[in-house]
């Protein structure tokens, strides 16, 4: 089974910047408004726009109120995206703050047998376990982890 890296916090906390240092360490990253904005532009064009990359965070709220089914179909196809990437690699880094509305992942990805770590972006500190700590900390503590 796959180590899951869950990186979740505020814009602008760091969440980008710890999956890079950790993607350079061998985790697959994977961008939550990446995959936010691909899902909007097929599933939902009538509420996508050019530069959506840069207005997730409120465009999700949006979509909140927009209508239940499409947020159940975003959450289904994230779900089903962190899947297939722990499928295809053994370590992979999952960084966006709408994981903050999806706490339940972790449960799912536990109950599948993947080691799950979730981490909150607090610049320039990130929470892991109960502690505070720097990226090459996290980075440093997550490859002794799962190394083994």
């Amino acid at each position: 089974m796959a180590s899951v890296a869950l990186i979740s916090g505020m814009p602008g906390q760091g969440k980008s910047f710890l999956a890079g240092k950790l993607a350079a360490a061998g985790f697959e990253p994977v961008s939550v408004d990446h995959e936010y904005v691909q899902f909007v532009r097929t599933e939902c064009p009538q509420i996508y726009f050019d530069n959506l990359n840069r207005h997730t965070f409120l465009h999700f709220l949006i979509l909140q109120n927009d209508s239940p089914s499409n947020q159940e179909r975003w959450r289904d196809h994230l779900l089903a995206v962190i899947r297939e990437k722990t499928r295809m690699h053994p370590r992979v880094a999952i960084e966006g703050w709408l994981l903050g509305h999806y706490e339940d992942f972790t449960l799912e990805l536990r109950d599948e047998g993947h080691h799950v770590y979730e981490i909150e972006a607090h610049q320039p500190r990130y929470r892991l376990e109960g502690q505070m700590l720097t990226a090459d900390q996290v980075v440093a503590s997550l490859h002794e982890r799962t190394s083994a």
